[in-house]
């Protein structure tokens, strides 16, 4: 509230009013709005200086008797009144005591609810990586937050507010036909927002938060996503070579324990997993080359994967399976020399976008093994340059090849590998099994359970991201899985 100030004999006082002269001014300010102030005196002319040490409001016309008082929108704001100060000279005369004056600069957030039962994807910088390698930050499509619903249930989202009185908030859902809205006690901070979805297919929309009623300024906003859930299922198995003792399986895992984790990390999409299959080992003689590595050719047949799909007796369903260890082995189609800085692989194709430029093994049958790394690709020869000359001559009739190590495999059947432990394994299954059902590709967010690099992260987004082999592509997750629409 506007207070008075006076000189010791009274002659002078001054205080701070609205501008429309009204003695309650405006003490709530919202981010990216103004609001102006007045001085008054009881008599007489002189000087005004208007100052504050806040980082948050910004002053215009300082030494005038109207002062604008404005906050930037994208301001990080401390969570308590600001103040503004007031000194005024009277003309002839030494200057009054200084005039504080608080103001509350109002501000609104959605965040997660802990009992929320889907999706809270997070608006922001993101840490991406392409296929190269190379790390750069994408800053999301929306500066809103966005969360998920399954269609006829009730999500929950938590909103803090400072500068404002919790009764003063109101909610509106920008569609309603996608869900209602429910309060409850306004008086708690966070106040705890409940969207009661309704029966939506697939629908997007959003939540704004506004003060002073439901035409008042929006102050906050959130995009709400309301789906139908999809439901997957696979049939687990776990494969090893009697006749090869590296084909053995290091990591212990059950049909259950997948579920469980798979459950877990594709609820924010709203979608769930059934795992049949067995925990127990199943033997197989499919390694041929006894080295403990089920080896594939890119999109080619591959003898060892058969004897895997006979044994398994596949007829219906994609099963999931579990082998030691997996790769894609990209055969030369020249020979090459010891002082070649170039070599030339067969001609696979799409699966050449996959190879980057970064560290790869060469090997062939008698046991030569030499690292290279990768400058450039020509996805239509197959040529490969490369960053210094071999130090090996390599035959195709040694079976040659550039070696691109794999975690795991979409398709029929999808396949997975020891990955050290059981956590690494389900995100490999997750991944795995995203590309295959769900029908997603590789992402560049690092974060994300279908980054395309080495490491894989746990989060799934609703919002647009960059994609791995195509940065300038971008793919939205929660809206893409078959059966969502």
């Amino acid at each position: 509230m506007p207070r008075e100030v006076n000189e010791e004999n009274e002659i002078f006082s001054v205080r701070i009013m609205a501008e429309n002269g009204k003695d309650a001014a405006a003490n709530e300010i919202l981010p990216g709005a103004s609001l102006k102030l007045k001085a008054v005196t009881n008599k007489g002319a002189g000087s005004y200086t208007w100052r504050t040490s806040s980082t948050v409001l910004k002053l215009e016309n300082t030494g005038s008797q109207v002062v604008t008082v404005k906050v930037d929108a994208g301001s990080q704001l401390s969570g308590k009144s600001e103040t503004l100060e007031l000194i005024f000279t009277p003309t002839g005369s030494p200057p009054l005591g200084p005039v504080n004056h608080s103001i509350s600069v109002v501000r609104v957030v959605f965040s997660v609810h802990k009992d929320h039962p889907w999706g809270y994807d997070e608006a922001g910088e993101l840490v991406c990586e392409d296929l190269n390698g190379s790390l750069f930050n994408f800053k999301t499509d929306s500066t809103l937050d966005r969360i998920s619903v399954e269609k006829g249930k009730t999500g929950m989202v938590n909103v803090y507010y400072e500068g404002v009185a919790g009764r003063k908030l109101f909610f509106k859902a920008k569609d309603a036909s996608m869900y209602n809205l429910v309060v409850e006690n306004q008086s708690t901070n966070p106040i705890v927002l409940r969207i009661e979805a309704k029966d939506c297919t697939f629908k997007e929309s959003g939540i704004e938060a506004r003060v002073g009623g439901l035409s008042g300024p929006v102050v906050a906003e959130i995009d709400v996503t309301v789906m139908k859930p999809v439901q997957y299922e696979a049939t687990y198995y776990r494969i090893i070579d009697p006749s090869s003792p590296k084909t053995k399986l290091t990591t212990k895992a059950s049909p259950k324990e997948i579920q469980h984790a798979l459950n877990r990390l594709y609820h924010p999409a709203v979608a769930w997993w059934k795992i049949h299959g067995t925990a127990r080992d199943i033997e197989c003689r499919y390694d041929s080359l006894k080295n403990g590595v089920l080896n594939l050719e890119p999109g080619l047949h591959s003898a060892e994967l058969e004897k895997i799909k006979t044994a398994l007796g596949i007829k219906g369903g994609i099963p999931l399976v579990h082998v030691h260890e997996l790769s894609w082995t990209y055969f030369l189609a020249k020979d090459a020399g010891r002082w070649d800085s170039k070599i030339t692989l067969k001609k696979y194709g799409s699966y050449l976008d996959f190879i980057g430029n970064i560290r790869y093994k060469l090997e062939d049958a008698t046991g030569k093994v030499v690292f290279i790394t990768v400058k450039s690709v020509d996805n239509t020869t197959g040529e490969l340059e490369l960053s210094a000359p071999l130090g090996f001559d390599l035959k195709v009739s040694d079976k040659a090849a550039l070696i691109w190590p794999l975690g795991g495999l979409s398709g029929n059947p999808t396949l997975i590998s020891d990955a050290g432990n059981l956590n690494e394994l389900i995100i490999y299954a997750a991944h795995e099994l995203g590309h295959t059902y769900a029908k997603f590709e590789d992402i560049a967010e690092v974060d994300n359970v279908m980054f395309g690099g080495g490491s894989l992260g746990e989060g799934l987004r609703g919002r647009a991201l960059p994609l791995f082999y195509h940065p300038e592509r971008k793919e939205s997750q929660w809206g893409k899985m078959p059966g969502r629409k």
